[in-house]
């Protein structure tokens, strides 16, 4: 009788541990804190007189930083906005001199397309964009060849809210947010005030949700992909 005794109360002491154990831990698997997912916010056709700054001024409140697809017409038109760009730690990527469908050129015309903007930041910021942006995301062999020969990946995207045709911030938003994965590159433009909003409320939600933003060069870092010339990314995990 006292080994049952001594019995029942060694599994009654066990018993008082093991649900004690089972209090600390969370009754979802979702409470558990996540692995951080990393997205790249991008921006195409600035910089823009009217927009660039203020979405600048948002990302440095947030300690964010994004890429930057510039057309070389607008570079050569706001060149204090570009050298902003880079002096708040965004990447610079290129977007073409005209915007210009690059896979309707000529070889000649495609070569100086991609070639004059990117000569052009080299000489007057010191910076030599790595990343290539065909406008619309339109591409063929003769683009990838191109870019290829100059050295540059084609980035395109996985996340489009169309935020150059829809002018409504919270719905640009949601169509962000119901999407956004890790490793997504996400496509905006800062021409628009709507756009800017959009952006920024963007980062606050999927912040909150557990989501980092960085550079498409450092998205690649992350996750430890070596982006190759003429090759193009939409999506980097």
């Amino acid at each position: 009788m006292r080994y049952f005794s001594r019995h029942r109360t060694l599994c009654c002491a066990m018993s008082a541990v093991f649900l004690f154990l089972i209090l600390l831990v969370p009754a979802d698997a979702s409470d558990l804190a996540q692995a951080p997912r990393y997205v790249a916010l991008t921006f195409d056709d600035g910089p823009s007189a009217k927009c660039t700054q203020p979405l600048l001024d948002g990302l440095a409140a947030r300690g964010v930083h994004c890429t930057f697809f510039v057309c070389g017409y607008r570079v050569r038109e706001n060149p204090k906005l570009v050298s902003a760009i880079i002096t708040g730690g965004h990447e610079l990527g290129l977007h073409g001199d005209t915007h210009d469908y690059m896979n309707a050129m000529d070889s000649k015309s495609l070569q100086l397309e991609i070639a004059e903007p990117s000569a052009y930041l080299q000489e007057t910021t010191g910076v030599t964009p790595h990343l290539l942006r065909p406008p619309g995301g339109l591409y063929n062999d003769a683009v990838r060849a191109e870019a290829q020969r100059q050295q540059l990946p084609i980035i395109l995207w996985e996340v489009d809210p169309l935020d150059w045709a829809c002018h409504k911030a919270s719905e640009v938003t949601r169509r962000i947010t119901a999407k956004a994965a890790d490793g997504d590159i996400i496509l905006m433009h800062d021409s628009s005030a709507s756009s800017v909003s959009a952006a920024l409320r963007t980062i606050d939600l999927l912040q909150a949700r557990g989501f980092v933003f960085v550079t498409v060069s450092e998205l690649a870092a992350q996750k430890g992909v070596a982006l190759c010339p003429g090759q193009p990314y939409s999506h980097i995990s």
